[in-house]
């Protein structure tokens, strides 16, 4: 089973090494559609042993994407970017020798950098190789489909990372602006096309144009529905669109139309905390980022494919919960002293005393009791509020040293911490040490 690697390109001189250094021993041919590139792009490709064909740029990808299917010899079609950088292509091979024969393409995960850190990204999955079938031939101008139905599709542990929209590559807006011309152009031939109005409200939102953003957002929700795929990101980019232009009130009202629909969607919980925050509502935006961290490992235990954000089960609402405390409650000063890790293995406790010490103690009963261990977890959580109360009496002790009620206070708190098995203690701080 051959496979052939299909590319368009326009100048990406400064991408193209690395994205082809990435795939060039794993796949048997590579096809190059170049649109009129005029730096060394048609160069750097044929070092790579690229079969390169130029055609005049149309205004639509599609007519691209399948010009270089129809000169492509394998069995199998794989397709990147110029901007595109595979990880693990030495699955490819055996991914499509164990291929069912109903399986006509496999899905790919795919990470798209927005920072020049690469510590922020969001993920997601595209259909990436496909059987080279006359049937099967990309449709639409921009974000181009596949025909192939979910129950042909597979997927896979293989990772594409997109750089394309860091802001040194798109610095000029070329990028944004070009789509704009091709989904205008698009609305005015489909106008009630809910995936290109998505895709339309996008573009303006990557401008910060957000009002604009907001009113696509609204059309392509008018026309879609739970069966598209989209619609539950589509809740995600309109609720962050509203927030971004303060309408918070028309915010929240979104994210609980599309929480009520995808309830096992952690970025729109995230994003509704975020609206909370900004509305001073800290306790309810505590809760929401609180359900992003119980939601850690559910992504991974549903049939559904979610386009979400790094860390946003994780570190990202947990930082979020340190803000809100060490901002606007008196409370928790050590919290600024502990290291908010990628990975925190013990949450759960921390969550909960953090409610407890907000006066919301219902709540984080509720939290420790829906523990594997109730008992355990309530444990950790005394120790918590024992350390916090340990630490406000050394506070008061320093201001007034000869208090007799403090001292007394002080060497009771202490007392109840040496009953507490020293191991536990260990086990609560040890994720958040160095």
């Amino acid at each position: 089973m051959k496979i052939s690697l299909c590319m368009i390109t326009k100048d990406e001189e400064k991408s193209l090494p690395k994205s082809l250094d990435s795939v060039v021993n794993y796949v048997d041919e590579i096809i190059i559609i170049d649109t009129g590139s005029t730096d060394d792009t048609i160069k750097i490709a044929q070092k790579f042993g690229a079969k390169v064909f130029q055609i005049k740029w149309q205004n639509d990808f599609s007519i691209a994407r399948n010009h270089g299917l129809e000169k492509a010899n394998g069995e199998w079609i794989l397709y990147l970017d110029a901007d595109e950088i595979l990880e693990h292509g030495e699955l490819l091979k055996k991914l499509i020798e164990k291929a069912d024969k109903d399986i006509e393409g496999f899905l790919f995960n795919i990470i798209n950098y927005t920072d020049e850190s690469l510590t922020h990204s969001e993920k997601s999955v595209s259909l990436r190789l496909f059987r080279n079938k006359p049937e099967l031939r990309f449709f639409g101008a921009i974000h181009e489909q596949l025909p192939i139905k979910d129950k042909f599709v597979a997927m896979t542990e293989l990772i594409i990372h997109h750089f394309g929209y860091l802001p040194s590559i798109n610095k000029d807006k070329k990028k944004s602006k070009r789509n704009l011309e091709i989904l205008q152009a698009e609305i005015k031939k489909n106008p009630t096309d809910g995936f290109t109005l998505y895709n339309l409200a996008s573009e303006y939102l990557r401008l910060h144009q957000f009002n604009e953003a907001i009113h696509y957002y609204k059309k392509a929700l008018k026309h879609t529905d739970q069966e598209i795929g989209y619609e539950s990101r589509l809740y995600k980019m309109l609720g962050i669109s509203l927030l971004e232009s303060k309408q918070l009130v028309e915010c929240k009202n979104y994210l609980d139309e599309g929480i009520n629909k995808y309830p096992d969607y952690p970025d729109l919980y995230y994003i509704r905390g975020l609206c909370l925050e900004a509305a001073k509502k800290y306790q309810s935006a505590i809760k929401d980022f609180s359900k992003c961290l119980s939601m850690r490992h559910h992504l991974t235990k549903n049939n559904k494919i979610y386009v979400t954000e790094d860390g946003i089960t994780s570190y990202k609402p947990l930082q979020k919960i340190k803000e809100i405390l060490l901002d606007n409650l008196p409370i928790i000063p050590q919290l600024l002293e502990i290291k908010i890790e990628q990975e925190i293995f013990d949450t759960i406790p921390f969550l909960a005393g953090s409610l407890w010490l907000t006066g919301d103690v219902d709540e984080a009963k509720k939290i420790i009791y829906k523990t594997n261990s109730p008992e355990l977890t309530y444990m950790k959580v005394t120790v918590i509020l024992l350390e916090f109360a340990k630490m406000n009496l050394i506070k008061g002790l320093k201001n007034y040293p000869d208090s007799l009620l403090l001292k007394e206070e002080y060497e009771r708190v202490s007392e109840w911490l040496k009953n507490i098995d020293d191991s536990l203690k260990m086990d609560i701080y040890q994720p958040y040490k160095d």
